[in-house]
């Protein structure tokens, strides 16, 4: 696997090909983009997007919402979370276009390595079916990740009412 900057063994993305992987998916199918051809990938609109972003931030309404309705959609095992949103801070982004952040709660252990808690299924406002996995690490939220299965580059935000198929990673 190339290695970039972006990517390293602590990174959602590297544990998300780990897992997606060992699940026996074939990387292509969910558009990740890994290495020099991540970089060809990337236009002039992500960067400007990316550009344009601060953290540390609070989530936004509709970070907030998904990541709630991905919690109150499953219950079973996953109400610690539920308390965390609102100390939740968005730390980073991916650049590559998806709305995918990185997540940092005050209480987060540094030293526990990133796994998936919630997937799930869902569609872009673009109509892009995507799929989506909410991060944790040491017990606390690490991460929201939205990838467009069909790898298209430029995809906003699912919206809640489009989850589906939603699971628990365990």
């Amino acid at each position: 696997m190339p290695a970039t900057s972006d990517i390293n063994e602590n990174s959602p993305l590297y544990m998300t090909y780990l897992w997606v992987t060992a699940a026996g998916m074939p990387i292509r199918r969910i558009g990740l983009r890994l290495g020099a051809d991540a970089d060809r990938k990337r236009s002039d609109m992500t960067m400007a997007i990316s550009n344009e972003l601060s953290y540390p931030r609070p989530l936004t309404a509709d970070e907030h919402d998904l990541i709630e309705a991905m919690l109150g959609a499953v219950r079973s095992g996953v109400s610690r979370y539920m308390g965390q949103l609102e100390a939740a801070e968005v730390v980073g982004g991916c650049g590559c276009g998806c709305p995918s952040i990185d997540l940092v709660v005050a209480s987060a252990v540094a030293d526990a390595g990133p796994s998936p808690v919630l997937l799930a299924d869902a569609e872009s406002p673009e109509g892009v079916p995507v799929g989506v996995i909410l991060w944790a690490r040491g017990g606390c939220l690490s991460g929201l990740e939205v990838h467009p299965w069909d790898g298209t580059d430029v995809i906003r935000l699912p919206r809640p009412e489009t989850l589906r198929n939603l699971r628990t990673a365990s």
